[in-house]
């Protein structure tokens, strides 16, 4: 299996172990794909560091003027006909393609000339200068996706024309259009003016290229310029100060041929409807999620032609809407009253007649008027099981339904937003299924175009990384479920966003209502795939397309599905799919989805920056702490949370890895709503251990922006290093380096201790706390080594560090 972009990346980068980096070199050897991947990434970063070199201090750092220095010292891009077949590889761009670039380019333009760091970094450099800009993803992202927006009449090489002195900044106005959504705030006259090709006020900007992906087209609302400037090419108005690009808020305020917005790209999930709406609404805001995603089964909301039953959807729908979530509606699974008589009812169906369900969405949109913002209808449509049974999958039949339900729901609510049902990624052929792609084609060809204001999509990526990209034959012969395009999640977006540019509809976007990996917590034989993934690839996974969603700019809110039918449903496959209490929730909550990210550091300049490290291995269930060790550690680190007032606090959880983490900060609700959630290493999926040299050192990482004139960590265990990459003492010599004192508090009695494991077997354990090392680590870098025999003692110790970092 050839060697993904992030490993190569990783290893140019010098941040792998010397085990990863003996694995990569053996690939390498083996794979001449690969190797001549990485040398052509050897070259971009050649060629970038070339072009930034001439980014002089004299030049104003403004993104407009790096990025047109930088392209005109990068060679043409090698672009190839488009190719007729969506399985076939597009078109990319060197720069574009290589993260690692992106990022170098967004560290040299925002930082100041002055301080800027030399292109290749050191591991400890690199990691405090990209913690730096991790906040600015979005806007780097965007920036450069703006950037890259050119005109092929126009040779990289060549120069560009030189913008008039009056042309920046210019403000863009929105008098005549208000753009959707959260888009509400005035726009900053601060704005770089990119462009490539010549425009004028109000005009049609055509379809560009970022790399591979398409760029959408539209109109720009009236005022979207100024004054009509003629080097003011393919839109990109970014505004550098606050991070919008206002572009995107263009394309949301400009319409579909429907005259509805298509929506900003957002992020979603699926929840329960039968779950606790108190504690998935926490949930949701936790994670900062800005929609939520129901399945309304149309049987069981009008069980009888005619006869209604709202109460609890009224309840749910109020609840989630009252705190400030978009809500998505797939409707589907037609009442056996209005089934044709030939349907198989052991399977979800089609109405007889699409004018009982047009009028049934039509009530829906009627009733929850601004509470409801988008109704999916159908989904999964090209699958014998949503539509009555083996050769039943008709693309005529729904296109029917949905021109049918799109004016009925426009009739009563024309702001609602209407998606076309998910389509299943599937191979399966007749009469069982029809290719998703093929059938797409066909709703166009059928005319479903003017009744849609996005395409809904499930790009199930089965046991693959969203970033693959399946070009023929076995993708990796040591799995399975990766032999055929339909098996990957870029394959899928990209298809459809190739069908939509060919019948003209690239204004809109491509809505993902349901995606995610599984991971296997049953025996249903149709998720044996869920086995090839881990928990910890379905939180990279999840991450990584979120990002990719976000950067490909013609995809709306995404929603992964779920959230916690692992909890409501265990025995369904949809609990493969939940999210709750995994490490892919604590991924997203620690790790943050793109401008929604945990909050930065604060600018607290007096005081001590803090970040508490807790164990969360399975020894941190005994019972000499009660109600056991972690739950008591929990209860003491809320009320240092609650009463600490004298610097930003980070958290961090680990067992056998690294686990968790917040940047420091000064959001005490979000601190507070994150240890509550902590849960032990087995009770998520992970393997106990106690990697405390590991933890030290991610620990020290997360404070090196620390702008406080003191920095330190709070290290909680009950146990000795006996896993992870790093020696303790190691990452104590570090700390110390970096003046960061340690505290190390051992949680253990004296006595052997009872633990229950989670099968329910129950033994007396001996404290197994390393204490010589704890002390050491704590000698050696300033701080103390506190041993607590129980809460009240743990407390005290709290209270003791709490009074020592408050001491100038």
């Amino acid at each position: 299996m050839p060697l993904s972009q992030t490993q190569l990346t990783a290893y140019l980068d010098d941040e792998l172990t010397e085990n990863e980096r003996l694995q990569i070199e053996h690939q390498l050897a083996q794979s001449s794909e690969s190797q001549a991947r990485l040398d052509q990434l050897r070259r971009e970063i050649a060629q970038m560091a070339h072009a930034l070199d001439c980014l002089g201090p004299e030049q104003p750092p403004s993104a407009w003027l790096a990025w047109k220095r930088l392209r005109s010292h990068l060679p043409t891009a090698s672009q190839p006909a488009p190719s007729d077949t969506p399985d076939s590889p597009a078109s990319t761009s060197a720069v574009w393609e290589s993260p690692s670039l992106l990022t170098t380019v967004r560290e040299r333009i925002k930082q100041p000339w002055s301080t800027r760091p030399p292109l290749r970094q050191t591991r400890w450099q690199r990691k405090l200068f990209v913690g730096a800009v991790s906040t600015l993803l979005v806007l780097a992202i965007f920036i450069v996706g703006a950037l890259l927006l050119g005109s092929p009449r126009t040779p990289l090489s060549a120069p560009e024309p030189q913008l008039p002195p009056e042309a920046v900044p210019v403000a863009a106005t929105f008098s005549n259009t208000t753009p959707p959504g959260s888009i509400t705030r005035p726009i900053s006259t601060t704005q770089a003016i990119v462009a490539l090709q010549p425009i004028s006020q109000g005009a049609p900007f055509s379809a560009g290229a970022i790399g591979h992906r398409e760029w959408p087209a539209n109109n720009l609302p009236p005022n979207a310029i100024a004054d009509e400037v003629e080097a003011i090419g393919q839109v990109a108005q970014t505004d550098i100060v606050q991070g919008q690009v206002i572009v995107r808020d263009m394309l949301a305020a400009a319409t579909s041929a429907t005259g509805v917005p298509n929506g900003d790209f957002g992020y979603g999930i699926q929840v329960d409807p039968q779950g606790n709406t108190t504690a998935n609404i926490k949930h949701l805001k936790t994670l900062r999620m800005n929609w939520v995603k129901f399945q309304m089964p149309w049987r069981e909301v009008e069980p009888d032609s005619g006869r209604y039953q709202w109460t609890d959807w009224d309840t749910l729908i109020e609840a989630y809407a009252a705190a400030g979530l978009n809500i998505l509606l797939t409707i589907a699974d037609a009442p056996h009253w209005s089934r044709p008589p030939e349907d198989s009812i052991d399977v979800d169906g089609f109405p007889q007649d699409a004018a009982d369900y047009a009028q049934f969405v039509a009530q829906v949109a009627d009733r929850y008027q601004g509470r409801v913002q988008a109704i999916e209808v159908w989904e999964e449509q090209n699958i014998y099981y949503s539509v009555g049974g083996q050769g039943r999958v008709d693309p005529a039949a729904y296109t029917d339904l949905l021109k049918q339900a799109y004016t009925a729901i426009k009739a009563v609510n024309p702001d609602m937003i209407v998606v076309s049902g998910g389509l299943a990624p599937t191979s399966a052929p007749p009469p069982m299924a029809l290719d998703d792609v093929a059938y797409l084609r066909q709703l166009y060809a059928n005319g479903a175009q003017p009744y849609l204001d996005a395409v809904g999509a499930h790009p199930l990526s089965f046991a693959n990384p969203p970033d693959a990209f399946y070009q023929g034959g076995d993708f990796d012969p040591t799995r399975g479920y990766d032999d055929h395009r339909s098996f990957f999640f870029r394959n899928t977006m990209e298809a459809y966003r190739q069908v939509m540019v060919e019948n003209g509809d690239e204004a809109k976007a491509i809505w993902p209502t349901d995606f995610g990996w599984a991971v296997r917590r049953t025996e249903d034989p149709r998720f044996e795939f869920a086995q090839e993934n881990t928990p910890a690839e379905q939180a990279e996974y999840t991450l990584n397309a979120f990002e990719m969603g976000q950067t490909w700019g013609w995809v709306g809110p995404m929603f992964l599905g779920n959230l916690d039918y692992n909890l409501t449903a265990p025995d369904t496959g949809r609990a493969n799919f939940g999210i709750l209490n995994t490490p892919t929730y604590d991924a997203l909550v620690t790790r943050g989805l793109g401008h929604q990210a945990v909050a930065d550091l604060s600018p607290v300049a007096a005081g001590s920056d803090v970040v508490i490290v807790l164990d969360i291995s399975g020894s941190m269930a005994a019972e000499d702490f009660a109600p056991n060790r972690l739950e008591a550690t929990k209860s003491v680190i809320h009320n240092f949370v609650d009463t600490y007032q004298d610097g930003n606090i980070g958290y961090m959880t680990f067992a056998g890895q690294v686990v968790s983490r917040i940047q420091p900060t000064t959001d005490k609700e979000l601190l507070a709503g994150i240890v509550d959630l902590t849960k032990l290493a087995w009770d998520i999926g992970l393997d106990s251990g106690t990697a405390i040299g590991d933890g030290l050192s991610e620990a020290i990482d997360m404070l090196q922006l620390s702008p406080a004139n003191r920095q330190a960590v709070i290290f909680i265990t009950d146990g000795t290093n006996n896993a992870g990459q790093v020696e303790p003492l190691t990452a104590a010599k570090e700390a110390a380096k970096l003046d960061i004192r340690v505290y190390m508090v051992g949680v253990a009695q004296e006595a052997p201790a009872r633990l229950v494991f989670p099968d329910g077997r129950a033994e007396y354990r001996d404290p197994e706390i390393d204490e010589a090392t704890l002390t050491a680590i704590a000698n050696a870098t300033g701080g103390d080594y506190f041993r607590a025999v129980d809460a009240a003692a743990l407390q005290t110790i709290f209270e003791q560090i709490g009074k020592d970092l408050s001491t100038p």
